[in-house]
């Protein structure tokens, strides 16, 4: 009878054991329906088929306590999806969405640490906190077309939908990367899908993102809206070229940004700069401000008049009250000319 020593197999298989590699598998993206999302995208170029996904978190949270401060850092996101030079990159795109429910908010009124049925939460482009328009109020049906819209983002950010079997994992910095190649059903309801940069996002909201290459941290304001109401400011969210993300309020609408909101005209950020001059009279933002011009008019009528009076010369001007707290006035001479 022959017998077999499994003794000398067992130190082999050990070893075998211990020689196998072991694989590390990424946790999966942690979202809530009740959550904000910051999504980013590249309209061409390096990372065209690739979105970055970031929770901002609860939106009830944000809406009661909006001064979050820094709360994620994706440097290394950003730079492996869109290359060393995303900052620089003005056809790099980002914006914020949150809803929970596409349900009228009488059948649907939350519960605590939710928001009713039909609030959105949406990103409107600034260059500075709380400077953006706010977005005129939006009928019930309108927002249920654009919760409708969102809501297979949601899905697939929650993993509520049995359909998709395709897992977003989390980086390290807690963000996710989807991937049309590796995440084919997904891409169906990406950022760059349902936020298309020359057209609506959802099909009803305009001019929701905005683009790095700016030079300073970009910013967008986050809006609240609900079929009851025109919108309201939240906070604004920064994303700096150290890859901060942070969430701020405007401590403060200055007496010029009040006022610059209330032209029409002065319909993006770049109008209502202090320095710009959209209408071409040779008046600054702020001169017309501090003149009480009308920065959507070409019209000098309201600049300074100089008159001499004996020896003297006499500069006169109406200035805004509300222009004295926060702007000092110099009056410049020369005697050749040059100042």
């Amino acid at each position: 009878m022959n017998f077999f020593d499994f003794s000398r197999c067992i130190p082999a298989l050990a070893a075998a054991i211990v020689s196998m590699p072991l694989v590390a598998h990424a946790a999966p993206f942690v979202f809530s329906g009740d959550d904000l999302v910051l999504g980013i995208q590249a309209s061409g170029g390096t990372g065209a088929s690739q979105n970055i996904f970031v929770r901002l978190g609860n939106t009830v949270t944000i809406k009661n306590s909006p001064n979050r401060g820094v709360v994620a850092n994706i440097a290394a996101d950003l730079t492996a999806t869109y290359g060393d030079d995303w900052f620089s990159r003005e056809d790099v795109f980002f914006g914020v969405f949150g809803n929970r429910s596409g349900v009228s908010p009488g059948t649907d009124p939350g519960t605590a640490g939710q928001e009713p049925g039909r609030t959105v939460y949406l990103s409107s482009p600034t260059t500075t906190a709380g400077g953006s328009l706010l977005r005129a109020q939006f009928g019930t049906n309108t927002l249920s077309r654009g919760c409708s819209n969102y809501g297979g983002m949601r899905d697939v950010l929650t993993r509520s939908t049995s359909s998709n079997t395709e897992v977003l994992e989390a980086t390290a910095s807690g963000a996710t990367v989807m991937d049309q190649a590796i995440h084919p059903v997904s891409w169906n309801n990406s950022w760059t899908v349902r936020n298309p940069v020359s057209g609506a996002s959802f099909e009803i909201f305009n001019a929701m993102q905005n683009s790095f290459g700016k030079g300073t941290e970009v910013l967008v304001d986050i809006q609240r809206m609900t079929p009851s109401a025109p919108s309201t400011y939240v906070a604004t969210v920064g994303i700096a070229a150290n890859g901060d993300v942070r969430i701020f309020t405007a401590s403060q609408t200055s007496p010029f940004q009040a006022w610059a909101l209330t032209f029409p005209s002065l319909d993006t950020p770049e109008k209502r700069l202090p320095s710009a001059d959209p209408d071409n009279d040779g008046l600054t933002n702020l001169m017309e401000f501090i003149l009480d011009g009308n920065p959507g008019v070409h019209d000098s009528s309201v600049a300074p008049v100089l008159n001499a009076s004996g020896e003297n010369f006499v500069f006169s001007f109406n200035r805004r009250d509300d222009s004295e707290a926060g702007t000092t006035l110099v009056f410049q001479h020369s005697s050749d000319l040059s100042v």
